[in-house]
C-alpha cells in the first residue's frame, strides 16, 4: 500500500477513530474497568463488521475501500457471498451501532444517575462525542467515503 493511500485512509477515518477514543474516555470517566470492557466491545464488534459485512463488499480485499477495511476483511476472511451487501449491511450493522450507543447510554445514564452534583467533565466529553458520532462521522463518511466507495449503488447508507 503507497503511503499516499494510507494517509488518505487514515485521515478519512479520524471521526470514527475520535468517536472510539471519546467512548473510552467517557467510560473511562465512570469507571476504568467499563473503559477496558468498551475497548474489548470495540475490538470484537470491528472484527465481527469485518468477517460479516465487509466480505460482502465491492470493495472486499481492494485498496478501493475508502476505510481500508476491505484489504483488512481480505487479509482475515474468505470471501462471502451468500447475502447480498445490501442485506449483510442491515443484518449487521448494529456491530457498528453499540459503539456508538453504548457510551451515549452510559453516559446519559450516570448524567442523571449523579444529579444534582453535575460532571462537568462527562458531560463536556459527552457533548463532544455527540457532535462527532452523530453530526461529524456521518457527514464526513457521506461526503468523503460515500463518494467514492464502489459499494455506494448498493449500501442502505448512502442509497442510490
Amino acid at each position: 500500500m503507497e503511503a499516499q493511500d494510507l494517509q488518505g485512509r487514515l485521515i478519512h477515518s479520524i471521526p470514527h477513530f475520535l468517536v472510539l477514543a471519546l467512548g473510552i474516555l467517557i467510560f473511562a470517566l465512570i469507571h476504568p474497568l467499563l473503559a477496558v470492557a468498551y475497548s474489548v466491545v470495540v475490538i470484537a464488534s470491528t472484527v465481527y463488521f469485518l468477517k460479516y459485512i465487509c466480505t460482502r463488499c465491492a470493495s472486499y480485499g481492494s485498496k478501493f475501500c475508502p476505510s481500508g477495511y476491505g484489504i483488512l476483511s481480505g487479509k482475515l476472511f474468505p470471501r462471502n457471498r451468500d447475502i447480498t451487501f445490501r442485506k449483510a449491511f442491515k443484518r449487521h450493522i448494529w456491530a457498528v451501532a453499540v459503539q456508538w450507543f453504548l457510551p451515549l447510554g452510559a453516559g446519559i445514564a450516570w448524567i442523571v444517575k449523579g444529579l444534582p452534583d453535575m460532571d462537568w467533565i462527562l458531560i463536556a466529553t459527552m457533548m463532544i462525542f455527540i457532535i462527532v458520532a452523530f453530526v461529524w462521522l456521518p457527514i464526513a463518511s457521506r461526503h468523503k467515503g460515500c463518494d467514492v466507495c464502489p459499494q455506494r449503488k448498493d449500501c442502505p447508507f448512502k442509497g442510490k
